[in-house]
């Protein structure tokens, strides 16, 4: 099953002012759009009206999201576009009029008052409707089956893919799938802004509400490392789904499938450095600040990261004391992960139970992203925690994530 899309049915000068601030906001919910001169860069001197008759009718989306307005009304293409997509209607295809003008406003052609007066379809007004950007993600999402019915989804991360199209490893490319991006182009040196970070967990968390009997979640792709830690957090153990979700995570290097189990780890009581297996820690001195900065490093990239972790926090007005614990640089298989998923959490809760004085544990972390969710699915109980993402070019940290 492809990734979600929708084809945008727009006047070209209407973009850059209304449809792109739209697709903008509803990336990060995971509307994915098919746009003409981004879809077809690589059918140049093939036939215009095949194509968009391939995109509407041969699954490549299964919605069209027509952009109302005085302009757009008047033009052909669109009338045509709209007219295909009427055909598909039987066949579980949707069509969804955005007015970006007033109704009243425009002057209707023929097909769409067949959609709005004969068939009665429901509008979006994104001017007017508080709530348009949840209506039009859960319309587009459902066109594809996606809804509060839906047991397992996956989650393509494109914040930092180069690709317009999600590539979807094959054990998963059945399952209904999502792809998730700050902005409809993934950029490979992303560091979102702190708004940009709560953006992004405000995302998962309207995601979470529209699909609200997920079993199993699969997640993949290219991200920074806390929208990993995000997931955790929005779908932990204990999200008050019908029964604690079940997490899988692809690891591109290894190209294996990570996942942890529903149950608690229950380490806090048994994980001691002394005795640890993969998560190499020592204890720290015996702490007077109200924080503890913790940097979760592969071993052999201590040496590089460390140094500016050090340098990055010396200069904070508020300098945190540093500790660190060493994961193994290469995991070699799906149980291997799994046992240093446990350890991980091992450590963090037995800092929050050893040294109560940390208040705040802050967290900087160099391990795979398919780690991230694993880990922080299992760490409600280990809050304040305050994860940090390294910001690529300044080699500076930004608050990702909170778990209270």
């Amino acid at each position: 099953m492809p990734v979600v899309k929708t084809f945008i049915s727009h006047h070209g000068g209407d973009y850059v002012k209304h449809v792109a601030p739209i697709l903008r906001q509803v990336a990060p919910l995971g509307v994915r759009p098919w746009i003409d001169k981004r879809d077809l860069c690589d059918r140049v001197g093939l036939h215009l009206d095949k194509q968009l008759q391939d995109a509407i009718f041969k699954g490549q989306c299964s919605s069209l999201s027509v952009f109302l307005t005085k302009t757009a009304a008047t033009r052909k293409w669109i009338d045509q576009e709209v007219a295909w997509a009427l055909d598909q209607l039987e066949v579980g295809f949707r069509v969804l009029p955005i007015w970006i003008d007033p109704p009243g406003s425009i002057d209707l052609p023929p097909v769409y008052r067949d959609i709005l007066e004969r068939r009665k379809v429901l509008w979006l007004e994104p001017q007017s409707d508080p709530r348009f950007l949840e209506k039009y993600t859960a319309s587009v999402l459902a066109t594809a089956g996606i809804d509060k019915e839906t047991q397992e989804l996956t989650l393509y991360l494109g914040h930092r893919s180069e690709q317009w199209d999600a590539v979807l490893p094959k054990a998963w490319e059945s399952q209904p799938a999502i792809d998730l991006r700050l902005d409809v182009d993934g950029h490979q040196e992303l560091s979102p802004t702190e708004e940009e970070w709560r953006e992004i967990e405000a995302g998962l968390q309207r995601i979470r509400r529209l699909t609200g009997q997920l079993e199993r979640i699969n997640v993949c792709g290219q991200a920074p490392l806390g929208v990993g830690t995000l997931i955790g957090k929005v779908w932990d153990r204990s999200a008050g789904q019908r029964a604690p979700i079940q997490l899988r995570t692809f690891n591109v290097k290894g190209e294996q499938i990570w996942t942890t189990d529903s149950q608690d780890y229950d380490l806090s009581d048994n994980w001691k450095p002394e005795h640890s297996h993969y998560v190499k820690m020592d204890r720290p001195v015996a702490i007077r600040e109200d924080k503890l900065l913790l940097a979760m490093l592969p071993e052999t990239r201590v040496k590089d990261f460390l140094p500016r972790v050090h340098d990055w926090n010396e200069a904070r007005e508020q300098p945190s004391l540093v500790h660190v614990a060493k994961l193994p640089s290469i995991i070699t298989s799906p149980e291997h992960a799994q046992q240093i998923v446990r350890e991980c959490v091992g450590a963090l809760r037995f800092i929050r139970q050893s040294y109560p004085r940390a208040g705040v544990l802050e967290i900087i972390s160099g391990y795979p992203l398919a780690l991230a969710p694993l880990i922080s699915y299992h760490l409600r109980t280990c809050g304040p925690l305050h994860f940090y993402d390294e910001v690529k070019v300044t080699h500076d940290y930004r608050l990702a994530a909170v778990i209270a």
